[in-house]
């Protein structure tokens, strides 16, 4: 049987301002460091490790440069050493998170999917709007539920990759995750539905295809649609790992519609696929991409309609709202900073695992630990919002900014929990504190624009930020939406 497959996404690279900060450091460790970096970029991972290996041993003390030493051990298959290297960088610097990013990759390509998942939660965590990341988690919590099929890690990994479709619309490879986890749950018919939009999003989308192939012969016995899907897989221009065994499959299906024995597929010449370069600032590389989530199971009937992506931005006329009382609490004392954040670690398991009441309970227990401790609160805050404990939530991520005022994560999502308590002008003012710091957020300017235009009945103020969000990021995955509603609601 042919395997279903979940490309592998990109990782993100880690800028080169992190670089800069070597003080003290002697002039050889910056220079070799720059030039792994430089070689990298080029794809020459041979010329890199000489480079990085030296970087490292003389910034002994450098979280990044031992990140960067991990991903050349891991493009050239060095796992062991790449981990090693990832786990030194986090040893220095915890709160490099790329490093957890990319010693999550590196546990999946080791089949490692328990620490595989805890760091890629870790990541989520703190960088709740990548999308990778996301991506990634699901995928581990895919490959999981195919180990453990009585477990809730199906559940887990649909609802990742429904974030990552929530953070971007239409995303072809979060759509082929969800049409996976649906074709586990004997869903087959669902799981056409995704791999088919996912196609309609990015036609050559090599993953949609051979899925889409794969269930129309065993599952729905629909030949004429496996052949063509199998054929459009092969005649990508560049050939994937499955190239073999779809041509095999193509030639028993022709021969069992009795067509005769036909001849071997004939290929267009095989391309490259490009070198990924550094593009993204804070972000750690790219090591080799994974082989994929395993094989498919037995199915039986289908079920509900697909979830869809989120409606454009509407004016709705509704209140607006009461207004919050600050508890304005004051800063504490630290503690035990250590014990606190063995303890976060559980805490961060078990939100991982959707276990939100035993999450909340770990993050209050490291707060009692440490009371001055930013991070205990505001996952704490991201855990009691999703859980619908608003006021929790709220008295969180409020006392996480007095510890930390500058955080944009912990401003930002308070605003959202303020929105989601109904306290649509505290809100709005939360986010335009932070614009007036940061004024290139376009997920704070959409955020605005949605309060403004559904909840506050400002469209002239939702214009306004809809105009920013698009010129902070024009690829936005609303862009669309966001272009009809500012045709309709001219001034």
């Amino acid at each position: 049987m042919l395997t279903i497959k979940n490309w592998a996404e990109k990782i993100p690279v880690i800028s080169l301002g992190l670089v800069l900060l070597l003080q003290g450091c002697s002039p050889s460790g910056p220079h070799a460091l720059l030039d792994g970096i430089k070689r990298l970029d080029r794809g020459d991972t041979a010329g890199a490790l000489p480079c990085l290996r030296r970087a490292a041993e003389l910034l002994s003390t450098n979280a990044p440069a031992w990140n960067y030493l991990g991903i050349a051990c891991h493009r050239s298959g060095d796992l062991p050493g790449a981990i090693l290297a990832y786990q030194r960088a986090l040893l220095l610097d915890h709160d490099l998170f790329e490093a957890h990013y990319n010693l999550g990759c590196a546990w999946m390509d080791q089949n490692r999917m328990d620490p595989a998942k805890l760091e890629f939660t870790t990541y989520t965590l703190r960088r709740p709007n990548a999308v990778e990341g996301w991506l990634k988690l699901g995928s581990a919590q895919l490959r999981s539920a195919r180990v453990e099929p009585q477990s809730r890690e199906l559940l887990t990994a649909e609802r990742s990759f429904t974030e990552a479709l929530r953070l971007s619309a239409l995303n072809p490879e979060a759509l082929n995750g969800i049409g996976l986890t649906r074709l586990e749950r004997s869903r087959p018919r669902e799981a056409v539905q995704y791999f088919e939009a996912a196609l309609r999003q990015q036609k050559d989308y090599a993953p949609a295809l051979l899925n889409l192939g794969v269930v129309a012969q065993v599952y729905l016995n629909n030949r004429e649609l496996a052949l063509q899907k199998y054929r459009d897989y092969l005649a990508l221009p560049v050939r994937g790992a499955a190239w073999e065994a779809v041509n095999a499959a193509i030639q028993r299906i022709q021969v069992e519609s009795g067509g005769g024995t036909p001849r071997p597929y004939e290929a267009p010449p095989a391309a490259h696929a490009p070198t990924n370069s550094a593009s993204r600032p804070a972000a750690a590389g790219n090591p080799p991409a994974s082989r994929g989530v395993g094989t498919v199971s037995e199915p039986s009937g289908s079920g509900a309609e697909p979830a869809r992506p989120s409606s454009p931005p509407a004016t709705v006329p509704i209140a607006g709202g009461e207004r919050y009382a600050y508890a304005a609490p004051k800063p504490a004392v630290a503690g035990d900073t250590a014990a606190a954040h063995r303890v976060l670690q559980q805490g961060i398991l078990a939100h991982q695992e959707s276990r939100l009441p035993e999450a909340m309970q770990f993050y209050a227990q490291a707060i009692q630990l440490d009371p001055a401790y930013f991070d205990a609160y505001y996952d704490l805050g991201l855990a009691a919002t999703s859980a619908g404990r608003l006021t929790q939530a709220l008295n969180a991520l409020e006392t996480a900014l007095v510890l930390r005022p500058d955080s944009l994560d912990a401003r930002y999502y308070f605003g959202l929990a303020l929105k989601q308590g109904g306290f649509f002008v505290d809100a709005a003012n939360e986010l335009e504190r932070l614009l007036s710091t940061s004024p290139g957020q376009a997920r704070a300017h959409l955020a605005a624009a949605d309060l403004y235009a559904k909840n506050l009945r400002q469209p002239a103020r939702a214009r306004e930020h809809y105009l920013k969000a698009l010129e902070a990021d024009p690829h936005l995955s609303q862009a669309a939406a966001i272009r009809d509603w500012l045709t309709i609601h001219t001034r």
